[in-house]
């Protein structure tokens, strides 16, 4: 949902700004409630998962079929 008013910092970041979100997301860790993984997901389909909520959205690079090095 889009806010209709105010301002968001998080670590003196602005989740409004595509950049600056992405580094938050990238400093912000990802913890179930409920133990166990999704009963539906493979364990690479689940670091998959989180890996595009940290915005590394590039498929080829996620899969490892891109450029070699750091995708952050």
């Amino acid at each position: 949902m889009a806010p209709n008013g105010g301002t968001v910092d998080a670590f003196g970041l602005d989740p409004a700004d595509r950049a600056q979100r992405t580094a938050l997301r990238r400093r912000l860790g990802y913890l179930r409630q409920n133990p166990g993984s999704y009963p539906h997901f493979a364990a690479f389909d689940l670091v998959d998962y989180v890996a595009i909520l940290k915005e590394l959205t590039d498929r080829e690079r996620r899969h490892g079929r891109g450029r070699t090095g750091d995708l952050a």
